[in-house]
């Protein structure tokens, strides 16, 4: 593992993610945009409610928000489509912060537990399977191709 692996590795796992790259960014988000040191979560309103985190890796972020007031949190993660979001079990449609691309997620007063996860889009799905029908049908090929020669 070469030491710019071990450094993206660890950026990945500690939540920073991958920065500098403008190729994986939402369309018309401006990665530079973001602060580097921003917290994971915070409020539009500038409020600072309590937070409990219970989890947040690279595909699931689960927290309790406990809030004087309806709200909108601001998330340090680019709205991407797959990204599916739950307020107190019930989905909700997310936003996103102009210029930076951050997902906005709707709270309500009093506790709020937040859950989102990516989920697998219709394009990883297409390409598993065109994968698997390449791979299926080399494997075809292999066996007659081998069954001619002999």
């Amino acid at each position: 593992m070469t030491l710019q692996t071990l450094q993206i590795w660890s950026a990945h796992r500690s939540g920073a993610g991958y920065e500098g790259v403008d190729e994986y960014v939402p369309a018309r988000a401006d990665p530079y945009n973001t602060k580097p040191d921003a917290p994971l979560l915070s409020t539009d309103s500038g409020a600072q409610p309590t937070v409990h985190m219970k989890q947040w890796d690279a595909e699931t972020k689960f927290f309790s928000v406990d809030s004087n007031h309806a709200d909108i949190l601001v998330l340090k993660l680019f709205n991407y489509p797959a990204w599916n979001a739950e307020v107190n079990g019930h989905r909700v449609e997310t936003q996103t912060r102009e210029n930076t691309g951050q997902v906005l997620i709707p709270i309500v007063t009093g506790q709020s537990d937040v859950q989102i996860t990516l989920l697998r889009t219709w394009d990883q799905t297409a390409g598993a399977l065109i994968s698997l029908l390449t791979a299926s049908g080399l494997l075809l090929w292999s066996f007659t191709h081998r069954a001619h020669a002999t």
